[in-house]
């Protein structure tokens, strides 16, 4: 049976309690925090308590649905062979006639018209929902997902996961309570849970990051030269830019000083032919590494993966791809 920690234990209980009360309950926590462990074991015992229940957990990403399936065999056993997956990339076959289904927005809003009620919606990553507002003429998936949700259950509740309740953005803002312009009707009224990164780190949970940094003498001057496009470095110019073998040999030489005797690195590149040039960098230099991005066929990737959790190289290079939803928790430098 899985531990929880203290802090965990006293989150879940604030969670159920509010989940008799209200319609919408919305909890924040870092990466880490063990969201996915508190939500799992808030399905373990609404449907010990309620056999014939259903719940739904919703998610934008393959990655989240596996893990969520996974994490909910681990902390359920018992409700391992009761777990529908609806996600095109994950299963050809929809499954929704199981107590648990796990889903993608994409996959699912193609077939609300066959999925049954359910008595909980578990959103993670509930940063994504869009806020409504009163002059919405189109909602999005997830407001699609939801109002026919509720049409088929009007008591049907919905829990909110997000280590950042806000959205950027011209309809952008906080996604609970009336901070927002006057026309936003978000979600949720309150944060109803919630776990600190301060919190974390006092219990020796997550590490303190130590930050270094190692500039060569051309990267100011290469710099000047890129331009800006809304506040962000223009991606080509960038990616032509760290490209150089000067800026590329900069990164193996920053974690040879600092990081040559860690166990496992991610470097976050800012195009995929910049990944592949400084995993072969560091390749070159007698240290293991590989590049993972999305025009690796999917064998590659999970293969790569596998690597990452495994520990099997030292140093692994991306773009956009070891962000959301990855649980990987021995990194140890970035």
């Amino acid at each position: 049976m899985m531990e929880l920690r203290d802090y965990q234990i006293r989150n879940l209980d604030k969670l159920w309690d509010a989940l008799q009360l209200k319609t919408n309950v919305l909890l924040t926590a870092p990466c880490s925090a063990g969201k996915t462990t508190l939500f799992s074991k808030i399905i373990q015992r609404l449907l010990r308590e309620n056999p014939t229940f259903r719940t739904l957990i919703l998610v934008d990403r393959e990655i989240l649905v596996e893990q969520s399936r996974d994490k909910l065999r681990s902390v359920a056993p018992e409700l391992a062979d009761d777990i529908g997956i609806v996600c095109a990339s994950v299963s050809h076959e929809k499954q929704v006639d199981c107590r648990v289904t796990v889903a993608s927005r994409q996959s699912l809003t193609n077939m609300l018209d066959q999925f049954p009620p359910v008595q909980l919606v578990i959103c993670d990553e509930a940063h994504l929902l869009a806020i409504p507002h009163h002059d919405d003429l189109t909602p999005d998936q997830y407001g699609r997902i939801i109002a026919a949700l509720q049409k088929y259950n009007e008591h049907v509740r919905l829990l909110g996961c997000t280590a950042s309740p806000y959205r950027l953005g011209s309809k952008g803002g906080y996604i609970y309570g009336d901070r927002n312009r006057f026309d936003a009707a978000p979600y949720f009224d309150e944060v109803d849970a919630e776990i600190t990164t301060r919190e974390l780190l006092a219990g020796g949970y997550i590490s303190p990051l130590t930050g270094l940094a190692s500039i060569n003498e051309n990267y100011a001057e290469d710099l000047a030269h890129v331009n800006l496009v809304a506040g962000e470095y223009n991606l080509g110019q960038i990616s032509d830019m760290m490209c150089k073998p000067v800026h590329v040999q900069s990164c193996v030489d920053a974690w040879l000083k600092y990081a040559g005797d860690r166990k496992k690195t991610l470097v976050f590149c800012s195009s995929i032919e910049h990944a592949e040039r400084v995993a072969l960098a560091f390749n070159e230099h007698g240290i293991s590494a590989c590049a993972i991005h999305s025009k690796m066929s999917p064998i590659e990737q999970k293969a790569a993966m596998e690597c990452l959790r495994q520990g099997t190289m030292a140093v692994f290079t991306s773009v956009a791809k070891l962000t959301t939803g990855m649980d990987i928790s021995d990194i140890d430098t970035i």
